[in-house]
């Protein structure tokens, strides 16, 4: 199988892609030159760096590993060193400034963190409460089985996004930065995890006449044991093949929300509210690399889908 891994194209550029992504978003205080909620009101509306349609405009000298604003990188380690800035007294706005003077890349950096932590975060709760139900469902049956999968399909009865949009309303636009995370990460959570346990109970009704599964209770083993060493840790290669390929789904439900301005809230940046400003005819056809947070959400999913394919290819038996 590592051979398999090593070959596979869908894996190493997916792999690659990701792991950039991934490094990205934990060391954005790093990787951003200014904070993401910076306004600088000499700056509204800049263009990139590259662009040279304003004669007027001055292209700051770019430098590498210069010392800026301070920060916590990851709310821990001080330090003001950053990867690139210009001499004080200048700024340099590598995608742009936004509508209110704030720079596009720094908010783009720091908006992959929320959206790839909300995406992993969802994974893990929500495949570990389908897991979970659906291994007891499969494995106890009866009454038990029974109202476990009926809450399953009746979650996958109604349309996601619906739902999504319901569950939000519910509660309190003006949330803290905090609970808005938290909020969304638990309604995503709670709309996907009956798929998951469906699927789960199914494999499970069919591990638990094997051989080892009889053998396992022939010597006393408890149920609990049966179910958790024996029965689930053969669910796990579905289990990692499905969750990198459902974490896009998660991505999105998150930039749905905060795109339709239920989600994460200004001035935080999310590459959802981000991409609000397009909706500005306008604004877009002025500006285009407002766009840029929607070329980050595709590559952003396109490399989780070509590590799940990749990872499914390895694991799949060979005919």
């Amino acid at each position: 199988m590592k051979r398999t891994l090593l070959w596979n194209q869908k894996m190493l550029w997916g792999s690659a892609l990701l792991l950039f992504f991934i490094l990205v978003a934990l060391g954005a205080d790093f990787v951003a030159p200014y904070p993401p909620s910076n306004q600088y009101r000499s700056s509204f509306n800049s263009a990139p760096l590259a662009d040279s349609s304003r004669p007027n405009a001055a292209t700051p000298a770019v430098r590498l590993f210069v010392a800026g604003d301070s920060y916590r990188w990851l709310g821990f380690v001080p330090s003001r060193w950053h990867l690139f800035g210009s001499e004080v007294g200048n700024q340099v706005f590598l995608l742009g400034s936004d509508e209110f003077g704030r720079d596009i890349f720094s908010r783009l950096v720091f908006g992959a963190r929320i959206s790839l932590l909300v995406g992993f975060l969802g994974v893990v709760i929500s495949f570990s409460v389908g897991m979970l139900l659906g291994g007891i469902s499969g494995f106890l049956g009866g009454w038990i089985d029974q109202i476990t999968m009926r809450g399953s399909e009746l979650f996958m009865a109604l349309p996601g996004l619906y739902l999504l949009l319901t569950l939000r309303s519910i509660f309190p636009k003006q949330l803290s930065p905090t609970a808005s995370f938290f909020l969304i990460i638990s309604i995503l959570s709670l709309v996907n995890w009956g798929s998951i346990a469906r699927v789960i109970r199914g494999m499970v009704l069919s591990l638990r006449e094997n051989d080892f599964v009889e053998a396992a209770r022939a010597v006393g083993a408890s149920r609990a044991r049966v179910l958790s060493r024996h029965i689930l840790p053969n669910t796990a290669p579905f289990l990692v093949t499905q969750a990198l390929l459902s974490i896009p789904y998660y991505i999105l439900g998150e930039i749905a929300l905060s795109f339709l301005g239920l989600g994460i809230q200004e001035p935080n940046p999310s590459w959802g509210n981000m991409l609000a400003s397009a909706l500005d005819i306008t604004a877009l056809t002025e500006r285009p690399w407002i766009l840029a947070p929607g070329a980050a959400i595709f590559l952003v999913v396109l490399a989780f889908n070509l590590v799940g394919e990749g990872l499914n290819d390895a694991l799949k038996p060979k005919r």
